[in-house]
């Protein structure tokens, strides 16, 4: 009986964070772009001076649903930015958010609504609690 009580407290607290992520693709309304939204802690983040950020999801991602949304994404282990002048502030404003998300072990939530090299176009980020 013990070890079922072991067992039952377990799954009461893992279960939530074992469930915690998401990945989901959709159209918001008629005629707006296709999205897709990740809810997720983040495994590792990755910048270059090459002009990439990229950040890695906390289990890969089913790129069938993106695709059914018209976007052919074909890395899933991760999503990204190009850095560029014109976006640069945005990049940092970003990459400091998610290195205290990732810092925290805090959840976040991207917004992607292109491909870029293969990769989700990440274009908005929120720090959930």
């Amino acid at each position: 009986m013990l070890k079922y009580s072991f067992v039952l407290l377990a799954l009461v607290l893992f279960a939530p964070n074992a469930l915690a992520w998401s990945f989901e693709c959709r159209r918001a309304s008629a005629g707006q772009e296709p999205f897709c939204k990740y809810i997720g802690n983040i495994k590792r983040l990755y910048i270059n001076d090459n002009g990439v950020l990229l950040v890695y999801f906390e289990r890969p991602v089913d790129l069938s649903k993106a695709k059914i949304v018209g976007l052919s994404a074909k890395v899933n282990k991760s999503a990204g930015i190009k850095i560029t002048e014109k976006n640069r502030f945005y990049v940092d404003k970003v990459f400091a958010l998610l290195l205290a998300a990732k810092s925290h072990e805090k959840q976040v939530s991207f917004h992607m609504n292109a491909v870029e090299d293969g990769y989700l176009k990440i274009d908005r980020v929120w720090l959930d609690d």
